[in-house]
């Protein structure tokens, strides 16, 4: 029997009650319990994802329910990460977790991003298999959270590299440039605000420039410290942070 489609489109106020409902809904479900007080940014989906540096999705169902929610936060100026990936139970198994996605990449895109990033916990694996599907590369494990990346432009010459900095690919590829290692994990409390280094990308297929000199790559890998959670991005949670709410199938 032919299934209808639910409709993707941006988060209204009026969709409050029934996003936050949903999101610590598909929490509960894998967690067995759901601590409402560590999920703060659900409680205020339009101020903690304002317009200016934020999307945020819903999908609803053709009688108005709505069945999914996707929210894409600013990284740093060439990266976007997706939060907030949610598919209710009745309309999982019909691709809208993956469509989902697509509509967070196109988001990122018209930010200009390069690269998306998301994690979530290692053993969720509906999540897992949602971002190995729609392309992503599992990057490592850290603090039992699963880390993945996708670049948006996976590119083959430096003509291509736009709205990248094309200007940047010369010092990628230079011959004497070092090479890097994959870190290891960094030890971090829940509550620090750090994050480990994602390990150097392909310069070919970042093409994103996310480095500005050599010395800012060495920096980047040997002192997680620099990297900090930006303001605007939902806190860290014990139970069922933003980073863990994948609920989606593909």
């Amino acid at each position: 029997m032919s299934q209808t489609l639910a409709t993707i489109r941006r988060f209204r106020p009026d969709d409050q009650v029934a996003a936050r409902a949903l999101i610590l809904t598909g929490l509960g479900e894998h967690w067995g319990f759901i601590d409402e007080t560590l999920n703060p940014d659900v409680d205020d989906i339009a101020a903690h994802y304002p317009p200016e540096s934020a999307d945020f999705f819903v999908a609803e169902d053709p009688i108005g329910v709505i069945v999914g929610t996707a929210g894409l936060l600013r990284e740093d100026a060439e990266t976007g990460r997706i939060v907030r990936m949610s598919v209710a139970k009745s309309a999982r198994g019909q691709g809208l977790g993956k469509r989902l996605v697509a509509q967070l990449e196109a988001a990122a895109r018209a930010r200009g991003y390069c690269r998306l990033v998301c994690e979530t916990t290692h053993d969720w694996t509906d999540a897992i298999a949602l971002y190995l599907a729609t392309g992503f590369t599992e990057l490592g494990v850290w603090d039992d959270d699963r880390h993945f990346e996708k670049h948006l432009s996976s590119l083959p010459n430096p003509e291509q590299l736009i709205p990248c900095r094309r200007e940047q690919l010369s010092i990628l590829t230079r011959p004497d440039t070092p090479t890097f290692s994959r870190p290891h994990a960094s030890k971090r409390s829940p509550d620090s605000g750090l994050r480990p280094p994602a390990p150097l990308p392909h310069p070919i297929a970042a093409g994103c420039g996310r480095f500005k000199t050599r010395s800012n790559a060495v920096r980047a890998i040997s002192s997680p410290s620099q990297r900090t959670i930006t303001a605007n991005r939902p806190s860290r949670s014990s139970v069922a942070g933003p980073r863990r709410s994948a609920s989606g199938t593909t």
